[in-house]
């Protein structure tokens, strides 16, 4: 008879988690960037590149602000699933308990991204710096303004 052994995953500390959706974001971004730059040929009428470099160019900038979002994202949903969900216990998380980890750890990165989006977007039709971008949504539209496409309607 031969006894059956389980594994379980040890859940990531929070500077794990934080680093490897640091990583993911950075690689993510990387495989992505052709798919970008064509987008954003296509929405300023621009050729497309004939190079390697030039579908690559500004993907440290573009990493650079996915990363962070993403480690946020990894970050918060091992917190909830390590908090709220486990509450300390040594078991595997069931399926329901990963989709709200999830659920949540997305809703939480939406509240930063929106808005970094929303100034990353305007920077590029009024020509500021993100801090004056920010200040002239605040100005032209009021602080709720810098939320505005957080929710789809």
């Amino acid at each position: 008879m031969t006894k059956e052994t389980t594994h379980v995953r040890i859940p990531l500390s929070p500077v794990e988690n934080l680093s490897i959706g640091a990583l993911g974001g950075a690689i993510e971004t990387t495989i992505q960037m052709p798919i970008l730059t064509a987008k954003f040929c296509s929405q300023e009428g621009r050729k497309f590149p004939t190079k390697i470099a030039g579908w690559y160019r500004g993907v440290a900038v573009q990493a650079g602000t996915v990363a962070p979002i993403t480690a946020i994202q990894f970050w918060v949903n091992g917190m909830i699933l390590r908090n709220l969900a486990l509450r300390g216990e040594t078991r595997e998380a069931t399926s329901f308990e990963q989709l709200y980890s999830a659920a949540g750890a997305g809703a939480i990165s939406a509240l930063v991204y929106s808005p970094v989006d929303l100034i990353t977007i305007q920077q590029q039709k009024i020509g500021l710096d993100p801090i004056r971008t920010a200040k002239t949504i605040v100005a032209q539209y009021g602080a709720n303004a810098i939320f505005r496409g957080f929710v789809s309607c």
